[in-house]
């Protein structure tokens, strides 16, 4: 598979830059266009997906703690 590395990363002994196209595994070429790190090569960069907001609730910031001497 002929892939077109979209930023600089490095897999195992080699290291891919932005820009390269490259041939690999099938495997390989999946598993760096799954994590974003290249395209299948004629393909144009896939667009960052819209991730939703994420919400976080903090509801005490202390914690009931005692000694173990119970003081």
């Amino acid at each position: 598979m002929k892939i077109n590395c979209t930023t600089t990363f490095k897999e195992g002994r080699e290291t891919f830059y932005e820009g390269d196209q490259r041939t690999v595994f099938d495997e390989d070429g999946a598993c760096f266009i799954k994590n974003g790190w290249a395209v299948a090569a004629g393909d144009a960069p896939a667009a960052i997906p819209d991730v939703p907001a994420v919400d976080l609730s903090v509801h005490s910031p202390t914690h009931a703690t005692r000694d173990s001497n119970g003081y």
